[in-house]
């Protein structure tokens, strides 16, 4: 059986605010659900209940456009009214450019905490994966767009995580984007402290310096003082007859080698130090270190690899990652082996 409508200022009926133009859309939206409902065809009953439900201050003006001629059915009047509200769809809600504007947000606030990240997530989520599904935005760049907006403490702990939780994932495939986000309110819902350890060293371990020479500084623990001894001095008398009493013993005269005309003398073998000089014997091991000018990432003479923008890049398309010392490495944690083929890093990633 048909429901009735309800009257004018019930709580089920449908109501629009005057100042959000969005609110219209859903206005109609809710009648032709109510129309339904009730089994209402007629255009005339139609244009009576909906000039019945809007608020005073749009009650002359849609009053006025109804008496028109394109408003002689109801879905006219719809048209006509919809067509004052351009704004509705001036600014869709799945759009690249919005897209953009979302991640420059997340890349400039750095996610540290879940409460902000699940605010902005439930807003980049519906918008990334509607233009994933139109084919306007790769799941590469939808998952390193992600990444980017994450602390470097907290990147770690997510790239660890999913190396965990993904051992044979390949490096040069794209991670899920509801992967990426399972692995990142995992290491969000943890503090710090239970993040796995980063298996990097720490810098102040070890000082390495290149050039001449090639030097390792460890930390060493301060010597203890060095205290003068509390014995009494040695009477002068007794170092009197220490030195009288002494009587030197003439040292043997140095043998000479046998010779003969069959025996020539001996060849002593050269010196050779007994304890060679650690930096000496390091230095004859170090390569010849040459500096490489311009970037050792891209090879680009006017960059560096601090602020290499195909490095950064990189790094966001998930195909390396910045370690905490800054040094790029693979995605799995590897260095770029040096034995492949190319000129710069970039061409062995």
């Amino acid at each position: 059986a048909p429901l009735p409508m309800p009257y004018r200022g019930a709580r089920t009926a449908p109501m629009l605010d005057p100042g959000d133009p969005l609110t219209v859309v859903r206005f109609f939206n809710d009648l032709d659900r109510m129309f339904r409902r009730s089994r209402i065809d007629d255009d005339t009953e139609r244009l009576d209940y909906t000039l019945s439900y809007i608020p005073n201050e749009l009650w002359r003006q849609w009053q006025a456009l109804a008496l028109l001629p394109e408003s002689s059915t109801y879905d006219g009047f719809k048209r006509l009214v919809l067509g004052l509200y351009p704004e509705v769809d001036a600014q869709p809600f799945v759009s690249f450019e919005r897209y953009e504007q979302l991640v420059a947000y997340g890349v400039q606030r750095q996610f540290t905490s879940l409460e902000s990240y699940s605010a902005f997530y439930r807003d980049y989520y519906p918008l990334t994966a509607s233009l994933v599904a139109r084919a306007d935005l790769t799941v590469r760049a939808a998952s390193g767009n992600l990444l980017s907006m994450l602390g470097p403490e907290v990147h770690a702990a997510v790239k660890s995580r999913l190396s965990v939780r993904y051992p044979d994932h390949h490096r040069l495939n794209p991670w899920p984007l509801a992967d990426v986000n399972a692995a990142i309110v995992w290491t969000l819902l943890r503090p710090p402290e239970q993040h796995p350890p980063s298996p990097l060293p720490s810098p102040a371990a070890l000082i390495r310096t290149v050039g001449p020479s090639l030097s390792f500084v460890a930390p060493t623990t301060p010597s203890p003082p060095i205290t003068a001894s509390a014995d009494p001095p040695p009477s002068p008398l007794l170092l009197a007859s220490v030195i009288n009493s002494h009587t030197p013993v003439p040292s043997p005269p140095p043998a000479h080698p046998v010779t003969s005309r069959h025996c020539p003398a001996p060849v002593p073998p050269p010196s050779v130090p007994s304890h060679p000089s650690p930096a000496a014997d390091l230095a004859t091991h170090v390569p010849d270190v040459t500096h490489v000018s311009g970037c050792h990432y891209c090879g680009k003479p006017d960059c560096w690899i601090r602020d290499c923008p195909e490095a950064q890049h990189d790094v966001a398309t998930g195909l390396c990652r910045r370690r905490l010392d800054g040094r790029l490495v693979l995605s799995d944690g590897r260095f770029v082996p040096r034995s492949l083929p190319g000129s710069c890093m970039r061409d062995r990633v």
